[in-house]
């Protein structure tokens, strides 16, 4: 995993509010089998050392070659970081797993 490299916050002001847009970003390298490749869809969210992160992308065919001829294995998924509250975060995950008991 290597990030967030961001060194700056981008600070928006509009009359009397302030805020900063979420900017920071991570690279995740994971193996590549059935379980990863079913887990990584872009927009879900993930929990990593307790904060929340948003799945923007992810390569399944990662290579480390130039030609990309050779499949290396790895997934890269790239994740954005993401807000989220306790409640909407049980109330998130609850819902998964009563979609999943249902299946």
């Amino acid at each position: 995993m290597t990030g967030p490299n961001e060194t700056t916050v981008l600070w928006n002001h509009k009359k009397r509010w302030v805020w900063n847009n979420m900017n920071y970003t991570k690279l995740l390298y994971i193996t590549k089998d059935e379980d990863t490749l079913a887990f990584f869809q872009r927009f879900d969210r993930i929990v990593i050392d307790g904060k929340p992160w948003e799945v923007q992308a992810y390569n399944d065919s990662y290579t480390t070659t130039k030609t990309g001829d050779f499949d290396s294995g790895i997934i890269r998924v790239a994740l954005k970081e993401t807000y989220t509250t306790s409640e909407q975060f049980m109330r998130e995950s609850n819902e998964a797993a009563a979609a999943q008991a249902e299946e």
